[in-house]
């Protein structure tokens, strides 16, 4: 908990340093779907040690949302990397199908709150790798940490995150998220690795959102730590960190209703040796 009264504390430092500068920022997390739409995140990572760097090495994420009821949405996402090294392969990765509930608004004297809540499960839909060709998923686990679920074989991911949204007037947003995630481990695939088990993993972060005009512009930061020691991938074990954290830069622009482009930057930290990851998104609303 430590850790999240540390992001606390920085992120209202920039509340307040939004409230002095005009100067837009960017941010972690792609602005969210607020409406029924789809939204697509390309996302490239820089590796300076590869001396054979592909510009493709990539992942795309293709998500949408569709309303079910007054305060739950249906969400869904389609995760696909691709990678060329010696070989080139791209694979889909595994499909996450879940839910988000919307809860009431309330007004405060600092502005309005409100929350979130998120739970989902990824199906195992990523094929399994047969090395040492099929490797499309290496861009999709490492360019994002919340994420990387999306290209795990051994696994059934699921998870379960509460999000607090804070108005603090016209032109800024505060966000914090913070939850869990349990990766299911299929014995019936792996049954070789008789000792494995369930893992988990905790999240939380946060993230400050500016709007002014057609100018939509965040910072944020994320972090996961592992509670579990290790992780089982095509078979193989492997010790994972005990905790990854990224920060990252968002700026998108607002000029249409049904069409929003946007850019972002990410610095993660200790994340397979890579120092920068860039995206481009679209959003498109029904």
């Amino acid at each position: 908990m430590k850790y999240l009264r540390y992001v606390t504390v920085c992120l209202l430092t920039l509340v307040v340093a939004f409230k002095i500068s005009t100067l837009n920022a960017q941010s972690l997390w792609v602005k969210p779907l607020e409406e029924e739409g789809l939204g697509v995140e390309w996302l490239k990572y820089m590796d300076e040690s590869d001396s054979q760097p592909a510009f493709l090495n990539s992942a795309v994420f293709v998500k949408g949302k569709k309303k079910v009821s007054s305060t739950i949405y249906a969400v869904g996402e389609l995760p696909i990397s691709h990678y060329r090294r010696y070989n080139t392969h791209t694979t889909i990765g595994n499909i996450y199908l879940g839910a988000e509930w919307y809860m009431g608004r309330q007004e405060k004297s600092f502005g309005s709150i409100s929350s979130m809540i998120e739970a989902g499960i990824r199906l195992p839909t990523l094929p399994t790798p047969e090395y040492p060709d099929s490797r499309g998923y290496v861009p999709g686990r490492i360019v994002t940490i919340e994420r990387s679920g999306a290209f795990i074989d051994s696994y059934i991911p699921t998870h379960f995150k509460y999000n607090f949204i804070s108005d603090i007037n016209d032109h800024i947003i505060l966000r914090l998220r913070a939850g869990f995630s349990y990766w299911i481990f299929q014995a019936n695939k792996f049954p070789q690795n008789v000792n494995a088990e369930d893992i988990g993993f905790l999240h939380y972060g946060g993230k400050i959102e500016f709007q002014r005009g057609v100018i939509f512009a965040s910072v944020g930061y994320l972090a996961r730590n592992n509670v579990s020691d290790d992780y089982i991938f095509d078979g193989n074990i492997y010790r994972e960190r005990s905790t990854v954290n990224e920060t990252s830069f968002q700026i998108e622009y607002l000029s249409s209703q049904k069409f929003k482009p946007g850019i972002y930057l990410k610095l993660p930290s200790d994340n397979h040796g890579i120092d920068t990851i860039y995206g481009i998104t679209a959003e498109f609303t029904f």
